[in-house]
């Protein structure tokens, strides 16, 4: 029945999202207060890679194995196409508002662990605030789902494959550049910190 596959792909779906939501930060908020805690920040920006490097390496570091985990899922998810109701540009679109929210959590875990000294205070906040984004994503997808609107599919693919990897793209890239800023001038580290 199809629309038992619709139901069964937005479960996935929210399921990934729900999942991911909580392992990137634990991935990424210790990428940079963890050098700050084994006292080998300072040769990190001794090294001679830019600020922006720094940046971009420990995000596809603490990444890159939930991204993978996340596209493997991909065949376990086409088994539902035969079944109907659900068209592969659908699943395409959600798969890429996953992955980009994937680097938004992560870059949020980043900027966390740039801001706070200890890693269990930065993967608190980083949860702290991802928490009303995977809310609002989560009723949004559920809402569209059931939603007795007509082309509500449409204006939910629409959304989660062209206006939320925007949003999320210049947020993340925000949140990198705040934190490529700091890690040239940290208050936490040094003299300045004591």
């Amino acid at each position: 029945d199809s629309s038992e596959a619709v139901q069964l792909v937005d479960f996935f779906f929210l399921g990934q999202y729900v999942i991911a939501s909580l392992m990137a930060p634990t991935f990424a908020a210790g990428a940079i207060s963890g050098e700050k805690e084994r006292k080998t920040y300072e040769m990190l920006l001794a090294s001679p890679l830019r600020p922006w490097a720094i940046v971009i390496g420990k995000m596809v570091a603490s990444l890159t194995h939930l991204v993978v985990l996340i596209v493997a899922s991909l065949p376990i998810i086409m088994l539902a196409l035969p079944l109907g109701g659900v068209s592969i540009w659908e699943v395409l679109g959600a798969y890429l508002w996953l992955v980009f929210s994937i680097v938004l959590f992560g870059a949020i875990g980043l900027a966390c662990s740039c801001a706070f000294k200890r890693t269990a205070s930065s993967l608190v906040v980083s949860y702290l605030l991802l928490l009303p984004i995977v809310i609002v994503g989560a009723m949004f997808w559920r809402i569209m789902a059931t939603a007795d609107i007509a082309y509500a599919g449409d204006i939910r693919f629409y959304i989660v494959s062209l206006v939320l990897p925007s949003i999320y793209v210049a947020i993340s890239i925000a949140l990198c550049s705040w934190t490529a800023r700091r890690l040239l001038h940290p208050p936490d580290v040094g003299s300045g910190g004591n």
